[in-house]
């Protein structure tokens, strides 16, 4: 008897890693102009007139290293997510895991928005952005735990 595998891509984290993957290949063969990313970024002080960016922000990516960054994040923590909470908001928690760990360690690399900041900033290696990631995974795992305690 064959033990089901330990990775498993849900079905709307596959969806949502092609849309990314999508997206952003439009972004640098076809739409390259800056008027795509103000299009489809999200600004709270133009968000009354563009609210159509509160759905297209989570395909806007700063650059290669912003996409990649995401799309791993959320492999590792939108399959479990999605099983556990169902087949939507599978996103926000791991983010905000990321987001708890990034402002802990690294709250000088920040000005405004958390993720673009701390990827894109000059000082950020990978070794950073793994132990961003290990730290978020264990503190979910632990969560996760106490929640079946």
């Amino acid at each position: 008897m064959t033990s089901p595998s330990s990775f498993f891509v849900t079905p709307w984290v596959r969806r949502l890693l092609a849309a990314n993957v999508v997206v952003y290949l439009l972004s640098v063969t076809v739409f390259t102009g800056l008027w795509f990313a103000n299009l489809v970024a999200f600004s709270p002080a133009g968000a009354a007139d563009r609210p159509w960016t509160f759905g297209t922000y989570l395909f806007a990516h700063a650059g290669l290293l912003h996409l990649a960054v995401n799309m791993l994040v959320l492999l590792m923590f939108g399959p479990a997510v999605e099983r556990r909470m169902g087949r939507y908001h599978h996103r926000q928690p791991a983010l905000e895991l990321v987001r708890e760990v990034i402002a802990e360690r690294w709250r000088e690399r920040i000005t405004s928005h958390q993720l673009v900041d701390f990827n894109n900033h000059p000082a950020t290696t990978m070794a950073d952005l793994r132990i961003v990631l290990q730290v978020a995974l264990e503190r979910a795992t632990a969560q996760a735990q106490s929640r079946q305690d």
